[in-house]
């Protein structure tokens, strides 16, 4: 059975995951050379973007390293520009970078996830502030599509909503994002969507816990998030919290004849990925990260 949901969106994931891997193999390489056979057959890789690796907002202090969050890219299959953020390959990572406090976003009224907006503000596409880079540089571009997985998935929905509501930047922006988790509170949420007028897709796994996170009353998820299902798996694509919320695993659902699977370096990672305790996991992650907003919010 062949499953057809989403081929753009399959195909940035796996580009994602490419990303992800190099990362992880290399955090300190701002230029790495994305070589899995998909990538090199079906995007080309203008830019790179960089942003701030740190703690507690201190990206304002200029702390913290450097490092690789994604790629201006073109896709060969339909000739569009991109602009697609990595996330984070585990929960833990995913915990360390929130920080689990609203700050007040002027543009919205609203408020957003202090961390995941702290690195956003830090993003540059090879040193030069990204929103400044795209004024630059699109003046001749019909349309932009903005994506992102994880934290690369928040990055991504800032980034596609401040687009749209700047005025000097002409070209059509459309978000596409995997595996979200809660951006900011309500107020912001429905700010994003009367930017994105029906030009946004968010994907979420009905099994990944990532879209629940913050699990706290005052975040909110976007309102146009579709959460999909894996309802044929041949491959054995066990059911836990780390592979749930690969960007594999998602590209696997959103179209499952894009590519070789069994060649794919990171199927091979997630098959080896032992069977886990979905309610234990949830119950473990969400009390992580409840204990830890305490212990930030009595620092502030």
């Amino acid at each position: 059975m062949t499953t057809y949901l989403d081929p753009d969106a399959a195909s940035v994931a796996l580009l994602i995951s490419d990303m992800e891997s190099s990362f992880l193999f290399n955090r300190h390489n701002l230029r790495p050379v994305l070589s899995m056979p998909y990538t090199v057959s079906n995007w080309s890789i203008l830019k790179y973007i960089w942003g701030s690796d740190a703690l507690f907002n201190t990206q304002k202090l200029k702390l913290g390293d450097t490092v690789f969050y994604g790629v201006v890219a073109r896709s060969k299959i339909n000739n569009k520009l991109y602009l697609v953020l990595r996330g984070t390959e585990t929960i833990l990572e995913w915990i360390e970078d929130a920080e689990f406090a609203l700050i007040y976003h002027p543009a919205s009224g609203g408020k957003v996830e202090e961390g995941f907006y702290s690195v956003y503000s830090s993003l540059t596409v090879e040193g030069t502030p990204i929103l400044d880079w795209l004024k630059a540089n699109t003046n001749t571009v019909n349309s932009i599509v903005v994506s992102g997985h994880s934290l690369g998935a928040s990055l991504s929905t800032y980034l596609a909503a401040e687009i749209k509501a700047d005025k000097d930047i002409k070209a059509f922006c459309v978000l596409k994002s995997i595996a979200s988790p809660k951006t900011g509170n309500k107020v912001f949420v429905n700010w994003c969507e009367e930017q994105f007028k029906g030009c946004s897709t968010v994907y979420n796994y009905d099994k990944d816990i990532v879209p629940d996170l913050p699990p706290l009353d005052d975040y909110a998820t976007l309102p146009s998030a579709t959460y999909i299902s894996m309802y044929h798996n041949p491959l054995g694509i066990p059911d836990n919290i780390v592979a749930n919320h690969m960007c594999a695993t998602y590209a696997y659902m959103l179209d499952n004849n894009i590519t070789d699977w069994k060649a794919l370096p990171e199927l091979a990672t997630i098959l080896s990925i032992k069977p886990s305790v979905r309610l234990l996991d949830t119950i473990i992650v969400n009390l992580v990260t409840w204990i830890i907003s305490k212990i930030r919010n009595l620092f502030r």
